[in-house]
C-alpha cells in the first residue's frame, strides 16, 4: 500500500496527538512507581493491583494508541478522521477519568472510581463513535479497514464491560466478577488493541520491507477466528475463546 499525498495531509495537527503521548509518559513513570511500591503478594483482584494495571493499559497503551489513531485513520483509510472539534475536551474527559479511576482503586474510595469510570465510559464512547463515523467516507475497503471497524465496535462492547466491571467488583450489582474481569479484559484487549496493531501491521510492514502483493489470506481466515472467539468470550465459552484466539494469532 503506498501512502498519497492526500492521505498525509489529511492527518491533523500534531498538538491533537503529543497530548496523548505526553500523558502517557507520565502514565509509564507512574506505574513504574506504582510497581516499586505495591505488594507482590496482593491478589490479582486487589483493587490496587487493578488500580497498576488500569495505569498501565488504560492511561499509558490507550493514550499511546488513541493519539496514534488520530494520525494512522487518514493514512491507512485514506479518509480523514470524522471530526476534532471538542477533541480538546474528550483529552481532558479522558484523562480526568483515569486520573480519578486509579486513585479511586488505589485508595479504595467508590466514589471515586465511580466517578472516574463514567468520565472514561463517555471520553471513550465519544472517541469510539467519532471512530466509527470516520469509515463513512472510505472509499477502498480491505481487510485492513475490516480489521479497524471491528476493533471500534469491540472498543465500545470492551468499555461498556469495563463500566460494568466497576459496579460489580464495589458490590453495586451482583454478577460473576471473575466472568466478568475476563470478559472485559479479553475484548478490550483483543478485540480493540490487538486489532489496531493487527490492521496497522497490515500496512506497515510490506512499506518497511519492501515487499508487496502479500498474501492476506490467513490474515483474513485469522480475522474471522477471532471475532468469533470474542463472540464466544461473550456467551461464557471462555476454553474456545483461547483456543480461538491462539489459533487466530498462530495464522496471522
Amino acid at each position: 500500500m503506498v501512502v498519497s499525498q492526500s492521505a498525509i495531509e489529511m492527518a491533523p495537527p500534531f498538538s491533537v496527538v503529543s497530548r496523548y503521548f505526553i500523558f502517557a509518559c507520565f502514565a509509564l513513570l507512574s506505574t513504574f512507581l506504582m510497581l516499586t511500591m505495591g505488594d507482590a503478594s496482593l491478589p490479582i483482584l486487589d483493587f490496587s493491583v487493578a488500580a497498576a494495571l488500569h495505569v498501565y493499559l488504560l492511561s499509558f497503551v490507550m493514550s499511546v494508541i488513541l493519539g496514534a489513531l488520530y494520525q494512522l485513520i487518514p493514512v491507512v483509510l485514506e479518509s480523514p478522521f470524522y471530526s476534532l472539534k471538542g477533541s480538546s475536551w474528550l483529552f481532558a474527559l479522558f484523562v480526568l477519568g483515569g486520573l480519578l479511576l486509579s486513585i479511586g482503586m488505589f485508595s479504595g474510595i467508590t466514589p471515586l472510581m465511580h466517578s472516574g469510570g463514567s468520565a472514561i465510559y463517555i471520553a471513550l464512547v465519544w472517541f469510539g463513535l467519532l471512530f466509527l463515523a470516520s469509515f463513512i467516507k472510505v472509499k477502498r475497503w480491505s481487510i485492513v479497514t475490516f480489521f479497524l471497524l471491528f476493533a471500534s465496535l469491540w472498543l465500545m462492547v470492551g468499555i461498556s464491560l469495563g463500566f460494568f466491571t466497576i459496579f460489580a467488583m464495589t458490590g453495586s450489582v451482583s454478577v460473576d466478577v471473575i466472568a466478568l474481569i475476563v470478559r472485559h479484559a479479553s475484548v478490550s484487549l483483543i478485540g480493540f488493541v490487538f486489532f489496531i496493531v493487527m490492521g496497522v501491521s497490515l500496512v506497515l510492514l510490506p512499506m518497511f520491507s519492501l515487499s508487496h502483493g502479500v498474501s492476506t489470506i490467513y490474515s483474513k481466515i485469522s480475522f474471522i477466528i477471532l471475532n468469533l472467539s470474542l463472540v464466544s468470550a461473550l456467551f461464557g465459552e471462555f476454553e474456545l475463546m483461547v483456543f480461538g484466539l491462539g489459533l487466530g494469532i498462530a495464522l496471522y
